[in-house]
């Protein structure tokens, strides 16, 4: 569990770090950084269950499954799981071939 909270930590404070900056998108045009610029991504369930208890409420999160086709100025990927034992699938789930990798498809929403 203690890695998933550090996750935890690390994806709340990244996210809230960003809110408000400002970024250039391709245009050259400057925007400030919202909610519906960011996205949370993990391949598991219950890490987004868990990412939602501690990021802003309206906060866009999901798994790859669930965000694939959206897009985002800027994505946040949690590849971690609460624990080992809530791990339904091993590790080798993260990298398969078929569908296309998760890992791809989460940096693909970006």
């Amino acid at each position: 569990m203690a890695a998933g909270i550090f996750d935890l930590a690390r994806v709340r404070g990244i996210y809230l770090t960003l809110l408000g900056r400002q970024w250039v998108d391709r245009d050259g045009r400057t925007h400030e950084i919202r909610s519906n610029d960011l996205l949370a991504v993990s391949s598991y369930n219950m890490q987004v269950n868990l990412l939602r208890s501690v990021l802003p409420d309206g906060a866009r999160v999901g798994t790859v499954d669930m965000v694939q086709g959206q897009e985002a100025a800027f994505v946040l990927i949690s590849m971690t799981t609460s624990s080992a034992d809530d791990m339904l699938r091993n590790i080798e789930f993260l990298f398969k071939q078929e569908p296309p990798e998760r890992g791809d498809l989460a940096g693909k929403a970006g």
